[in-house]
């Protein structure tokens, strides 16, 4: 029985690790003289290098978010005339469709007209590269315009079959009518122009937004109709 009590004795003062470890918790050893001769570098260095990196990198959170640039006043106040020429040209346009309405009812003719929408496009888009614009992006604008200008038709031919009444048979024909159209989309490939660098930013697109609900205004211009008209002009 002595012989195995004097065995466990024995075997744990044999075990170094258990001798460091009081000693440790004691304070009389440090860490380094646990390590032994492998460990050169003090505590005190490691802990000044892991300080200048969290200083260096901010830690895990990455580089500090650069604040948005705030255009300059004048700059602000120029995106605000062109955009607002541009929505004002293209609040006219949707105006006349109440026109373009009242001939094609009494005529009987339907709203979409396929081979006038391909030339109006064509056209818009042969103008807009003489124009130094992106003809792609013309065509896409002009695309939108005729698209909320039919819904405008459309909802003065809904109106007139509700209440069973017909709109005045006097005034331009559709000749004259398509005259003015062409020389609002002549203005408005140059107003396209005016306000292109301005809606390269987000800044511009939003003040689109805020712009339409103050200039794109008028009888019939919903708010379908005017998403309809700015959406080409609110994406990147």
């Amino acid at each position: 029985m002595m012989d195995g009590q004097t065995s466990r004795r024995d075997h744990r003062r044999s075990v170094p690790g258990r001798e460091h470890a009081r000693r440790l918790v004691r304070g009389t050893v440090t860490p380094n003289q646990l390590t032994g001769p492998r460990s050169t570098v003090p505590t005190s260095s490691l802990a000044q290098f892991g300080l200048v990196l969290v200083l260096t990198f901010g830690g895990c959170s990455g580089p500090p978010a650069t604040p948005p640039q705030v255009p300059p006043r004048g700059e602000v106040a120029a995106a605000r005339v062109a955009l607002d020429n541009l929505l004002d040209l293209m609040r006219q346009r949707l105006l006349v469709q109440h026109e373009v309405a009242r001939v094609k009812w009494h005529a009987r003719l339907p709203i979409t007209d396929p081979k006038r929408e391909q030339e109006l496009l064509d056209r818009a888009e042969a103008q807009a590269r003489d124009l130094g614009l992106e003809p792609g992006f013309a065509r896409e604008f002009f695309r939108a315009q005729v698209q909320a200008g039919k819904l405008v038709q459309q909802a003065d031919f809904d109106a007139w079959q509700r209440s069973g009444t017909t709109p005045p048979d006097g005034g331009p024909n559709l000749k004259a009518l398509r005259l003015q159209i062409d020389s609002l989309n002549r203005k408005l490939l140059e107003a396209l122009k005016d306000a292109g660098r301005h809606l390269q930013h987000e800044v511009g697109r939003r003040a689109v937004q805020d712009r339409a609900d103050v200039v794109l205004r008028g009888d019939g211009i919903t708010a379908a109709v005017c998403q309809a008209a700015c959406a080409p002009l609110l994406r990147p």
